[in-house]
This record gives structure tokens, C-alpha cells and sequence, in this order.
């Protein structure tokens, strides 16, 4: 981290982002705004289950999925270095160069993981020089 910058910038951040996808929290939907008929807003309800509040929210890539792609890498000799792994799944999945060099390996969302890695190898060797 740079000298100078606080933890605390970071923490505010990925709390804003978990805001941004989850809705307000459920103190601050709960009190409501004045004149508010008791509506709750788009809040989670006391009885919500932890379960509930995770299925509503996106999945990200598995580390057990990342540790499967690098024994790809690392069967063709490619540096971790060399690739970019976004961490949110994307619509069909793919491989592609990116401009500054680096291999960029997107997960699917649409597809099972599993039929997607069986053909990830031989993509990323058409690709690679």
C-alpha cells in the first residue's frame, strides 16, 4: 500500500460496492423516511437467512477453478504473470490477447465449468505463439 494512503479508503470502497449489490442495509431500510407508510424499501428482512442473502448475490471465480486453470498454465509454460483472470464469470467464456501482451482467461457464466475447461488447453494454444 502507498505511504500515506489509508486501509480505510479501501474498506469504504468494496462497502459501497456490497451496497450497490445487495440494496441498503436492513437498519436503514427499517427505520424508513419520514411520511413512509412503515415500507421497508428494497432492504433484506429480519428473517432472512445468511443462505439467502449470498444466493441473491453474484458468484465469483472459485479458487478451486483458478488453481485448475494455473495446471494448465503451468503444463505449457505460461507465466501467472502473463495472464489476466477476471474474478466475475462472464457470458460464454473465453481467451484472448490482450493488448499489452497478457493472456486474458474469462469463466464462463452460461456454461458448466466443467465442459468449458475440457476445451481450455487446446484454446489457449491456438492463441498462444
Amino acid at each position: 500500500m502507498e505511504p500515506g494512503v489509508s486501509h480505510r479508503r479501501f474498506i469504504s470502497l468494496a462497502v459501497c460496492t456490497l451496497r450497490r449489490l445487495t440494496g441498503p442495509s436492513p437498519a436503514r431500510s427499517a427505520m424508513g423516511r419520514i411520511g413512509d407508510s412503515g415500507s421497508r424499501g428494497a432492504g433484506f428482512g429480519r428473517g432472512d437467512s445468511a443462505a439467502q442473502l449470498v444466493k441473491g448475490m453474484p458468484q465469483g471465480v472459485q479458487l478451486a477453478q483458478i488453481e485448475r486453470i494455473f495446471a494448465i498454465l503451468d503444463r505449457l509454460s505460461i507465466s501467472r504473470e502473463a495472464v489476466v483472470i477476471p474474478l466475475r464469470p462472464q457470458g460464454g467464456g473465453g481467451v484472448k490477447r490482450l493488448s499489452n501482451g497478457k493472456l486474458e482467461i474469462i469463466v464462463p457464466a452460461d456454461l458448466p465449468f466443467e465442459q468449458w475447461y475440457t476445451s481450455l488447453e487446446g484454446t489457449i494454444r491456438q492463441i498462444m505463439p
